[in-house]
């Protein structure tokens, strides 16, 4: 029996995401269950995601909008979309924005399960990750790169993988500081510069450009370089 994999499925229809996780379950698989995309730092965290099986109409985000995310932080991550558009311009579109599998609702299980097969063979072939990108290891809070491994704070771990998983890789002041541990009380944007200047510090000093967070105009803080985390 091949090893369980490790998915998130995010299905904003209820009875359809507990039925498809009860299968999943049934086949050895661990599930967490997303209604949105934006539930992934709440529901996920740190864990390692294997594979992403995403509806297209999710609220907030769409799921090719979260698929192309997703395709930029982490390359080799398994994605399946399954909906009701069936055109073939949706087809193309899915494939374009990531998909290894498109489905089109309904979704006969066993066909969803041979999918998932299929990618798992994929994912056991993918060669050691290359040297050229940044990698974070939450549960080690290490940054690795081409310049060699940094390790992080508490803080500045979550931080970057709160810019990695969000849109646009984009968050406020307010958020950042909230992740960086600081009161609403107590918050000072002068402390939470300072901060960031360090993490910017430590992600050059794994090998990233200079300009790897830059600031956002009234609004926070944008990571502007790829950083996949395992």
């Amino acid at each position: 029996m091949s090893p369980a994999l490790s998915i998130a499925l995010v299905e904003d229809h209820d009875r359809l995401r507990e039925a498809t996780a009860g299968l999943l379950r049934r086949n050895g698989h661990h599930v967490f269950e997303l209604e949105a995309a934006e539930d992934l730092e709440g529901v996920v965290g740190g864990a390692l995601v294997h594979l992403f099986i995403l509806d297209l109409n999710l609220p907030g985000e769409d799921g090719l909008a979260f698929a192309r995310r997703l395709r930029e932080i982490q390359p080799h991550v398994g994605i399946i979309m399954v909906t009701a558009r069936g055109s073939s311009q949706h087809i193309a579109k899915g494939y374009q924005e990531g998909a290894d599998v498109y489905l089109v609702k309904p979704v006969n299980p066993e066909i969803l399960l041979g999918a998932i097969a299929s990618i798992q063979r994929r994912l056991t072939e993918i060669p050691e990750r290359g040297t050229g990108l940044l990698q974070l290891d939450l549960s080690l809070l290490r940054l690795t790169g081409p310049s060699g491994e940094i390790g992080l704070t508490p803080a500045e771990a979550a931080v970057l993988a709160g810019l990695i998983r969000s849109p646009l890789r984009t968050l406020d002041i307010y958020q950042l500081s909230q992740l960086m541990g600081q009161s609403p009380e107590g918050f000072k944007k002068a402390s939470l510069e300072v901060r960031i200047v360090r993490l910017r510090k430590k992600l050059v000093e794994a090998g990233a450009e200079p300009g790897c967070i830059k600031p956002q105009r009234l609004l926070g803080y944008q990571l502007c370089v790829p950083i996949e985390i395992r």
